[in-house]
């Protein structure tokens, strides 16, 4: 397996109930995760932010297309579907559907806190309050959310339709 080596700080912002919370995203973290899919799933996601933060060799469209290709891990098929960027991190909204033949939507984020430029950088960290508006912002356009979902439905064995899948989003 490849070892996810983390350029700055990644945090993952899981939903429990109505609240967004901050979980960072280190080898530490992955050390201790149980689940392989996950696991596997989380290093490929550190390494696709590692490389579209730090990769200078590609035009910014080569970075996006690469970014925003369809990923499977055993039952997840996820891919990147919005990137916000702020003076000090970006964030990712992947969109991810799981459970074998069933399907599970899940829309989760990631962000990071790298200063992309070499002068002494204040307060301009993106937050839960931005992270949430990020996802909602992408949440609020529905054609593109269903053309995202049907996209991924195509390389995963759920049985549901999109519109289903649309409805049932965990988000």
């Amino acid at each position: 397996m490849n070892s996810a080596i983390t350029t700055d700080t990644i945090f993952y912002y899981p939903r429990t109930g109505s609240t967004l919370t901050r979980v960072t995203v280190d080898d530490n973290y992955l050390k201790n995760c149980k689940v392989r899919t996950v696991k596997n799933m989380l290093t490929n996601i550190i390494n696709v932010i590692n490389f579209y933060e730090t990769d200078h060799s590609l035009k910014y469209k080569e970075k996006e297309e690469y970014v925003r290709q369809i990923f499977i891990e055993d039952d997840v098929t996820y891919k990147c579907v919005e990137i916000g960027l702020w003076r000090r991190g970006f964030g990712f909204v992947f969109l991810q559907i799981s459970k074998q033949n069933e399907g599970q939507v899940r829309i989760v984020c990631y962000s990071t806190n790298t200063i992309h430029h070499s002068a002494e950088c204040f307060g301009t960290t993106p937050d839960i309050e931005e992270i949430d508006r990020l996802i909602s912002d992408y949440l609020g356009n529905e054609q593109r959310v269903l053309k995202d979902i049907s996209d991924l439905k195509l390389q995963h064995t759920t049985q549901k339709d999109s519109d289903q899948l649309l409805k049932e989003i965990l988000y």
